[in-house]
């Protein structure tokens, strides 16, 4: 019923609006749990049955501020982060296997450091056959934060995207270069020029994408896809691949105080090669599409992982 609430104008509450089609889709069955008050009755189907129970809205407790929901089920041996505790980054070895596991649900606090240093547990110390980079749900926050990590796992450097910003506030297509792609490589030192540890890893990489990825968490989905030996899994992220009216641009929109606390994209990213194929709006190239399952879900079971293992299980010759 979604664009029937968007037709009236309805106040909705998102999870978070994805920039690509598919991810704005996707944002509404997120957010369901969010918009309750907007109806008297809510209908639930039971997966055990199939039966499609009607409940009444009046028998939520109150208000739902933000209703968290990574989308990602339990992995054995792999610990989630606290993420109201500001823990965004943890990492294990999957149970009964030799694959490495990361999840990232933000790229704040001490994020950077402690994906870089998972990346080197996992990689230099354990030596993981394969690893598993979960980005499926990651609310952004710098987006140099993943440079040290990621960049530990390329072979070789390597240019991955520019960003174009607004020329004048007027015109939605007159762009000019703000960063030019040497500002993202994914290289062996990071933007501060301090050496890693090492630089490079031969083995596969599963990379899970999925809606709940916005802003640097879409940065760091792209760049993770320039790996050698990668594949994606899961579906398109928010694509929010460009910086919002943010003041140190220089070129703030002045939108006028009507419009308190709305925010207007003034740069737009490309990839190497198509410096005028902006990205905001487009999809982001899942290789394997593939999501979560209600049989698969009533059995604890990750339908994205399941085919993220299986596929590095078959270039590991298992």
């Amino acid at each position: 019923m979604y664009q029937e609430l968007l037709r009236e104008e309805l106040p909705l509450w998102p999870l978070w609006w994805g920039s690509s089609p598919s991810s704005f889709d996707h944002t509404f069955i997120m957010s369901a749990g969010l918009n309750w008050h907007l109806f008297d009755t809510m209908d639930i189907a039971k997966h055990s049955t199939g039966q499609v129970v009607h409940v009444a809205t009046s028998l939520m407790p109150g208000a739902i501020f933000w209703g968290f929901c990574s989308e990602q089920m339990n992995i054995p041996g792999v610990p989630k982060p606290n993420f109201f505790a500001d823990d965004f980054v943890t990492a294990g070895v999957i149970g009964g296997t030799r694959i490495g596991y990361i999840y990232s649900w933000a790229w704040d606090g001490t994020a950077e450091d402690d994906f870089a240093a998972a990346v080197q547990e996992l990689t230099e110390r354990q030596q993981v056959e394969a690893l598993i980079l979960d980005f499926r749900f990651n609310e952004g926050g710098s987006i140099s934060a993943p440079f040290r990590g990621l960049g530990a796992l390329f072979d070789h450097p390597v240019p991955t995207l520019g960003m174009d910003e607004r020329k004048t506030p007027s015109n939605h297509f007159d762009m000019k270069s703000i960063f030019p792609p040497s500002v993202f490589n994914q290289d062996f030192e990071d933007w501060f020029h301090a050496k890693r540890a090492r630089t490079s890893y031969a083995g596969p990489i599963a990379v899970l994408v999925g809606p709940g990825a916005i802003s640097a968490g879409d940065f760091s989905a792209l760049w993770s896809t320039f790996l050698p030996r990668v594949r994606t899994f899961g579906k398109p992220t928010s694509m929010a691949v460009g910086f919002p009216t943010q003041p140190f641009l220089g070129t703030k929109l002045d939108l006028g105080p009507d419009w308190f606390r709305t925010r207007v994209a003034e740069t737009n990213s490309w990839l190497v090669g198509s410096p005028r194929d902006f990205l905001i709006h487009s999809e982001f190239p899942v290789d394997e599409p593939v999501w979560l399952q209600p049989d698969d879900v009533a059995n604890g079971q990750d339908t994205v992982v399941n085919a993220a293992v299986k596929w590095l299980n078959q270039q590991l010759g298992h």
